[in-house]
């Protein structure tokens, strides 16, 4: 797409070019289970109702402010998503001093969900009547809450983060990143198809929604060929995972854990008594730095793991930007910037600075929607492919998702770290064929 004036986001800072190789125990455990829930983070500076200013620096920026809104749980022992709202004030300081939207600075308004449905559509209600050009960087559970208001109010979501069937399909949805259950288990297959492995098995949450997520994964295991085993479900209330990870490792290589975050470490200590070499695959998201050095870092059992991944590793010179603003703006932050979580919001952000800049005049809803209908090539500081929202992914039930891209990373002298030539995997036929189309 075309660059005008001042606009800043994929544009500023370092770029790159791949050759792709084609290739809860609540309503949020689906998503939490292959990487969504729970990063911690420092009281934010919205309330609820998402009605408070943020204080976003202006710097560089003297127009008249674009206001963005965000959704995402806060505080919540579930899920707490304040570090994505850390790196969405972040975000906006670091666009607002590079000069912002056109000269214009951005000022963020977060909303807190607290997981409930109900207060999800109050959140989309304050976004419209704070007269929010977009809601940017968000996760919810609640699409179908969500999103026909922003849909009656022409006003566009843009997310790298996907919780629900809606946000594949709705209208106003653009996907600048493919986080969540179709992204990552893609990326979690693809990694350990690198593998070549004989079996393998799952372990997940007794629940109808920890079923989902192997099955989501498995779908895209049997498009690829490799030999799917069996599941080994974990009642919720359980503390002593050993009989159920010993029942994991029976005649498998691979091990993928569909838990919440707080299972995780347990699971990983069970495996290492086992002394089983099976290699294990999860989720960017479920399993951070913190959570390998809980298990026992380098000398631990997550040593070598595949991790699926929306995003390369945070290594990578692509996220220089990223890394500096969350230095500069957020230094006393908790957000987990090497999870798919925040790293999904300063891409949003960025992509929201760039087709936003594109809008000639006063940027309306209205305005930024058909800009975003209307935008191709679209890349984001070398994070993203080149993206087009002129025309549906050709899957129906993912008719929205245009970055299909994705990274299968490792663990290496305990921490997540690029696997391979770090080149990103293209998922779209992975996509077509796992869903039929």
């Amino acid at each position: 797409m075309n660059e005008r004036h001042g606009a800043v986001g994929a544009t500023t800072g370092r770029r790159r070019k791949w050759t792709t190789t084609t290739a809860a125990a609540c309503g949020c455990l689906l998503a939490l289970a292959v990487g969504a829930c729970g990063s911690g983070g420092d009281d934010t500076t919205g309330t609820q109702s998402g009605s408070a200013n943020t204080g976003t620096s202006q710097a560089g920026a003297s127009g008249s402010p674009i206001v963005i809104a965000q959704i995402a749980a806060q505080d919540n022992p579930v899920s707490d998503l304040s570090g994505m709202v850390d790196v969405a004030d972040a975000a906006a300081k670091w666009i607002n001093a590079n000069g912002g939207v056109n000269g214009h600075p951005i000022v963020v308004k977060h909303c807190n969900d607290q997981l409930d449905p109900n207060q999800a559509q109050v959140c989309a209600r304050q976004a419209i009547s704070d007269k929010a050009v977009a809601v940017v960087g968000s996760f919810t559970n609640f699409g179908t809450n969500v999103l026909p208001v922003l849909e009656q109010a022409k006003t566009p979501y843009v997310a790298g983060y996907l919780g629900s069937p809606a946000d594949y399909t709705s209208p106003i949805v653009f996907a600048v990143g493919n986080a969540g259950s179709v992204g990552t288990s893609a990326a979690i297959a693809e990694g350990i198809k690198s593998l070549d492995p004989t079996k393998v098995n799952q372990v997940s949450i007794d629940l109808a929604a920890g079923q989902a997520s192997v099955d989501v994964i498995n779908k895209n295991l049997q498009a690829l060929g490799v030999p799917v085993g069996k599941n080994v479900k974990v009642p919720p209330t359980a503390t002593d995972y050993s009989s159920y990870v010993s029942q994991a490792v029976e005649g498998a290589d691979v091990i993928a854990p569909t838990l919440a975050p707080p299972q995780f470490v347990p699971f990983a200590k069970a495996l290492q008594q086992t002394g089983s070499d099976a290699t294990v695959a999860a989720a960017a998201g479920l399993v951070n730095n913190q959570v390998i050095a809980q298990a026992g870092g380098a000398s631990g059992p997550l040593e070598g793991m595949v991790v699926g991944s929306s995003f390369p590793a945070l290594s990578d010179p692509a996220w220089a930007d990223f890394k500096s603003a969350m230095e500069k703006y957020a230094p006393q932050s908790k957000a987990v910037v090497e999870q798919n979580q925040e790293q999904s919001t300063w891409v949003s952000m960025m992509a929201f600075a760039q087709v936003a800049g594109t809008v000639d005049g006063d940027i309306t809803a209205d305005k930024l929607l058909d800009a975003f209908n209307n935008a191709s090539g679209v890349e984001v500081q070398g994070l993203t492919p080149a993206l087009d929202f002129t025309k549906p992914f050709q899957v129906p039930s993912l008719a929205r998702l245009a970055n299909r891209w994705v990274f299968p990373l490792t663990v290496k002298d305990g921490e997540i770290a690029g696997s391979g030539d770090g080149k990103p995997i293209d998922i779209t036929d992975l996509l077509v064929k796992a869903n039929g189309s």
